[in-house]
């Protein structure tokens, strides 16, 4: 799952056939009946998006709620976007993340990190492609026998 629609535009750029979905930002009542028909049929939920207030406070929503494991939202993350992230200040983290490694990193860069940034793009495609099992490990075991 991600944040932004420009990552599925990214995605299919690229050719990717990873399983992806997007929550276009603030989580919405869909959003929510996508995550927890998800986790009741076992499906492992990964998110990733933007490194800044808004995009914290979802991510943890996801995390607490669902489960989900973050995606390229860490200080190695802020760190591989280099000096200029983005031209957009960081300004106020939410409390649980401003005495992480995470804030430490985001207030030392100074400025938003969004997912259309190059390095979270190729980490968050290249780590889903490594992460994603193959389909028929899953095939149910009539459909496995054909």
């Amino acid at each position: 799952m991600v944040e932004n629609p420009s990552i599925l535009e990214e995605a299919l750029a690229r050719a990717s056939t990873l399983p992806l979905a997007c929550t276009s930002g603030q989580l919405r009542a869909v959003d929510h009946a996508l995550f927890q028909l998800a986790v009741d049929q076992g499906v492992p939920l990964r998110y990733a998006g933007d490194l800044d207030t808004a995009g914290l406070q979802i991510a943890a929503t996801v995390h607490q709620l669902y489960g989900a494991e973050l995606v390229a939202m860490d200080a190695a993350i802020v760190r591989a976007t280099g000096s200029t992230p983005s031209a957009v200040p960081i300004g106020a983290l939410p409390p649980a993340h401003s005495s992480t490694e995470l804030g430490r990193a985001l207030h030392a860069g100074g400025r938003i990190v969004y997912q259309e940034h190059d390095a979270v793009l190729d980490r968050l495609l290249a780590t889903e492609e490594a992460r994603v099992p193959d389909s028929k490990a899953h095939a149910p075991a009539h459909d496995a026998d054909r």
